[in-house]
């Protein structure tokens, strides 16, 4: 709900931008760029290198500084929602499920994620974890998104995509500060500096504080919720397992980096990044049977302080002489997260890592790129109670990653340009045996205008810690006096009677395999009107799944002593097929409107042995349609309005069974709770540049919906659903 001070304060602003002065300057510098001038934007993700995206081979997104200003996002996850091809759904506030070209998941483990060019995975998970992570929007100069393999280039876990996040130079010498304030208790100020020490030396800065209560929880309240029953045909009461206050989220986070220019031109660059944020997680402790006969001691529920710091830095050395170009970078991070998952846990992560790559030109027509990497890795993963119920089988973890590749880019006739790559990795807490991840793509130029694409890749995604060496008690079996007094016979007791049911290291686990064949058109149909599409296939092999427990088969725990359990396993039994693809079409017919219209279709087909219900097997939206328009009305108020149409799937609309507190269909039981209304979501964004730096803005998020779930997460981890609400907002910065 608004407050009425939040009402007045967006008034207030509106009532200004209206009114304030009609010859302040054009809001929006970017529609100053033809739309010629976007498709000849230097893009440096898929090679990393600068590369023309006009004839780059691969499904590539950029936003650059002007035009994530004109989203109004407040969160990364606000920007990717902005990308065609890229599903993000809010789990809660601070965590949402996301993919590109794949199965969304709380922690994906198939699209990479960079910031500055540093990997900034989880080892634990093998998938970037958006909770607790907050960077300035406004400290963003550049999104690059590559919507398909990229793993020749940057190895495993980049199977269907790759996010690279560039932050402002130290050269950009702008001083900044703003002030954000909007509902749901949401307050973020933010200010950066930046100075010339030299005529060759740069330093800038910035730092950043945000409150936000979070979401909402399922919609009820109270210790009890009114659920239908079909089996009874009527509403019945039931303990409401997830009776929540808001997730409340406080965080703070700061950048800095320095410039030297050097001779030969060279440059030195070097870089730091922080995060910290607290708040509170939702936690459980499973169910237990007592060994003589009595009631078992019930699941519990609680709140558990989230923590979470990450600390990033890295210093780049790069050379650029007439064709050739070289750099070498070392980067270290480290992590600290103490989380509810699992009835609390606590991990500790440190990487270093020194990456190598040379730039050469060969003749007229031909270039090479090849370098090498080395990855240092250490992680710990500790329980915070003593019912906790994931533990570690050691203390701590230590593997290496080394890497090495090579792309040879040919150009065969004029317009007609083929790059070979492969790279080998080897990841030592899987074997020491390298892992090979070729590609081969090409592009054609027949016009200036016009630009056609293709390639195949291979791709993998490999196992982390979670995987290799943690166990997780899933479930607590009755002990034989609970079979007795339910009548089964005496000999017909499984042997794991008693025991926890519990999911072991996996010690046979494979890398997932995805082969990857891709075909895009970039076409300037006019100086007004641009396309830009692509399709894709998928072949998974071996997608990992957790295996159902033989009751009567138990083995010795690896993380306490003296008991046995009832083994559950990863294993390679999944195979998948996907395809689909994505189309964006612009219209620009003056410097101050733009509109542009994307849809994206993802379709899969999972084959092999499966596990559990039609319910718990996850799959993206089969359709998603984009409307972004811009414009520039009078008095220099600009105008930005999306609208986002995602067709109905199972992880956006699973039914929950509140009697029995598990996930469901609707014929085992289960329920939607707060759908949403409708499938569109609708955001507009009013703002103002005045004289003097100063711009004003306003906006308003899902405006359409009621409060609904968006996405209902594995209820296993008690990533509990939040009803994603209405929200409102105001800012008001100055650049100089």
């Amino acid at each position: 709900m608004i407050d009425r001070r939040m009402t007045c304060a967006i008034a207030g602003a509106l009532l200004l931008m209206a009114t304030g002065n009609s010859t302040a300057e054009v809001p929006d510098e970017l529609l100053s760029l033809s739309l010629e001038d976007l498709l000849n934007t230097k893009v440096e993700s898929v090679s990393r290198r600068g590369q023309n995206l006009m004839t780059t081979p691969a499904s590539v997104y950029v936003m650059d500084a002007k035009e994530i200003r004109r989203t109004g996002a407040t969160r990364l996850q606000d920007l990717l929602k902005e990308i065609p091809g890229v599903f993000v759904a809010d789990i809660s506030y601070d965590q949402p499920s996301s993919t590109i070209r794949d199965i969304p998941q709380p922690y994906t483990g198939t699209v990479l994620v960079l910031l500055d060019r540093v990997p900034i995975q989880s080892p634990n998970t093998g998938g970037f974890r958006f909770s607790g992570f907050d960077i300035d929007i406004s400290e963003i100069e550049k999104i690059e998104v590559i919507k398909g393999p990229g793993a020749t280039v940057y190895g495993a876990n980049a199977a269907t995509g790759v996010i690279s996040i560039f932050t402002k130079s130290a050269s950009d010498e702008s001083t900044t500060a703003q002030l954000s304030g909007g509902t749901n208790d949401y307050f973020a100020p933010s200010a950066s500096a930046a100075t010339r020490l030299s005529e060759n030396q740069f330093v800038r800065g910035w730092l950043k504080y945000k409150t936000h209560a979070g979401y909402a929880n399922d919609g009820f309240r109270g210790s009890e919720v009114q659920a239908y029953s079909p089996l009874l045909g009527k509403n019945v009461s039931v303990p409401n397992r997830f009776d929540f206050g808001e997730d409340s989220i406080h965080s703070f986070s700061f950048g800095l980096s320095h410039l030297t220019h050097l001779p030969s031109d060279t440059e030195l660059g070097n870089r730091v990044f922080y995060t910290a944020s607290r708040g509170e997680q939702p936690g459980l402790f499973l169910e237990e049977y007592p060994e003589l006969p009595g009631e078992p001691t019930p699941a519990s529920v609680f709140n558990v302080s989230s923590l979470r710091r990450l600390w990033i830095a890295s210093t780049r050395l790069t050379r650029n002489h007439g064709d050739s170009r070289q750099f070498a970078a070392l980067s270290f991070r480290h992590e600290v997260v103490e989380a509810g998952i699992g009835g609390g846990v606590g991990d500790k992560i440190t990487v270093a890592e020194l990456d190598l790559q040379d730039h050469r030109r060969i003749g007229r027509r031909q270039t090479i790129d090849f370098g090498g990497a080395a990855r240092y890795v250490t992680s710990s993963i500790n329980p915070r109670d003593e019912r906790s119920w994931i533990r570690s089988v050691s203390s701590e973890n230590r593997d290496w990653l080394y890497s090495a590749f090579i792309q040879d880019q040919v150009t065969l006739r004029k317009n007609l340009v083929v790059t070979a790559g492969v790279k080998a990795e080897v990841w030592t807490l899987v074997n020491n045996k390298p892992h090979v991840m070729p590609s081969l793509k090409a592009s054609y130029q027949p016009k200036s205008n016009l630009a056609l694409w293709g390639g195949v890749s291979h791709a993998i995604t490999t196992q982390g810690h979670l995987e290799a060496s943690v166990e997780v008690r899933t479930a607590h079996v009755p002990p034989p006096w609970a079979f007795l007094a339910n009548g089964v016979p005496m000999d017909q007791i499984p042997a794991g009677a008693g025991k926890w049911v519990t999911l072991v290291p996996a010690t046979e686990l494979k890398a997932t395999e995805y082969w990857t064949g891709e075909l895009g058109v970039r076409f300037g149909i006019s100086d007004t009107w641009q396309l830009d599409t692509s399709a894709f296939s998928s072949s998974i092999e071996g997608r990992t799944q957790v295996q159902a427990p033989d009751l009567n088969v138990v083995v010795p725990s690896a993380t306490r002593e003296g008991e046995s359990v009832v083994p559950i396993y990863f294993a390679n039994t999944v195979d998948m097929k996907t395809y689909g693809g994505e189309a964006v079409l612009r219209y620009q017919p003056s410097s101050q409107r733009r509109f542009e219209v994307s849809y994206s279709l993802l379709e899969s087909d999972t084959k092999g042995q499966t596990t559990g219900s039609d319910s718990e097997i996850l799959k993206a939206p089969q359709h998603n349609l984009r409307f972004n328009a811009y414009e520039v009305l009078p008095g220099g108020i600009g105008l930005k309005a999306t609208a986002n149409w995602t067709s109905d799937a199972p992880s956006l609309v699973t039914e929950f069974n509140y009697l029995e507190q598990v996930r469901a269909t609707a014929a085992e039981g289960g329920i939607v709770l707060d759908d949403r209304n409708t499938n569109w979501v609708v955001d507009l964004l009013v703002r103002k540049r005045l004289g003097d730096g100063i711009e004003l803005k306003a906006w308003g998020k899902n405006l359409l919906n009621d409060p609904y779930v968006e996405d209902f997460p594995d209820f296993d981890l008690l990533l509990h659903p939040h009803a994603v609400e209405r929200s409102f907002g105001m800012s008001v910065g100055i650049e100089r």
